[in-house]
């Protein structure tokens, strides 16, 4: 994967869109644009959830036209801000990659699990 571009869906340049005061991060979906290793061309990918699993920040995304779809794979990277540049890097282990998606199926889950 190479470097990705930063988000910014409503212009503000803010990650933490709560509080930032400009207005415009109603029920937006907050978008990225990553472009894969194998690809071309930027893919705008929905964010699902920024999240911490054992000390480290890391982001669960899909690609923007799959949000829909039941068979849509979230993609999961460690995930970091350098200025106004997010950093998308690659999960390295199995284990680790193991960890994070069982974080993230419990906190996003966790309402459906409910019912």
């Amino acid at each position: 994967m190479e470097e990705n571009k930063n988000h910014d869906c409503c212009g503000c340049g803010e990650h933490e869109h709560e509080g930032c005061g400009c207005g415009g991060h109603d029920e937006e979906e907050t978008l990225i644009y990553v472009t894969f290793e194998d690809e071309n061309e930027e893919v705008p990918c929905a964010v699902l959830d920024i999240f911490e699993c054992e000390g480290r920040e890391y982001i669960a995304i899909v690609p923007a036209d799959q949000v829909e779809s039941e068979e849509a794979e979230v993609l999961f990277y460690r995930y970091s801000e350098d200025g106004e540049e997010v950093k998308l890097d690659d999960i390295e282990t199995d284990e680790e990659w193991d960890a994070v998606a069982a974080l993230f199926d419990s906190n996003f889950f966790a309402d459906y699990d409910e019912e």
